[in-house]
């Protein structure tokens, strides 16, 4: 039997969507506590990572002439930190606000892309514009009702579980890592 023909389980996979899954479960039963959680562990990445900049600073002070930028960097970090720590329950309405004006902008980007593609005679103009509108959507509702991004999330997390468990139980990437192996 050629390796092309032995079908493999990739449990890795398997755990991986299974353990998405269930955080998607958790996300969408407490969509608040989730921007919680969300906010402190933000706050907490934002506080090591100003104090990385700092000790970055202190190592290369006169090797990089744009180490004042890297002070700087590391300061706004750290007191962005300390704000998303100690205020959680306000930073965790801010996280929403600022993906809801991305998802609004890239909306807005993709809606122009859309109609030049249309100018141009892509026939995928539409879906591309579809897209936006989903994209637009998703801005205001995150904006208007910040706990819908806890909900958008949980969601994606449990169609991207369902789908990693499918791939690994089936053994597609495995199959096809060894097709690639044994060319």
């Amino acid at each position: 039997m050629s390796p092309a023909n032995v079908k493999k389980h990739d449990w890795s996979l398997v755990l991986v969507g299974v353990c998405l899954f269930i955080i998607g479960i958790i996300l969408f039963a407490m969509p608040y506590l989730t921007m919680f959680v969300i906010a402190v562990v933000v706050g907490t990445v934002l506080l090591i990572t100003g104090i990385v900049d700092i000790l970055a600073y202190i190592r290369l002070r006169g090797a990089n002439a744009t180490s004042g930028w890297t002070l700087l960097y590391g300061i706004c970090n750290i007191i962005l930190g300390l704000l998303f720590l100690v205020h959680p329950l306000v930073s965790s309405l801010t996280i929403p606000w600022l993906m809801g004006i991305v998802f609004f902008a890239f909306g807005i980007f993709e809606g122009a892309a859309a109609f030049r593609e249309r100018s141009v005679g892509i026939s995928t103009w539409a879906l591309a514009l579809a897209s936006a509108v989903v994209d637009i959507l998703c801005g205001i509702m995150f904006i208007v009702w910040p706990a819908t991004f806890a909900i958008f999330l949980a969601v994606f997390l449990l169609m991207r579980g369902v789908s990693l468990v499918v791939i690994g139980y089936r053994g597609e990437v495995s199959q096809l890592r060894d097709n690639m192996l044994f060319r």
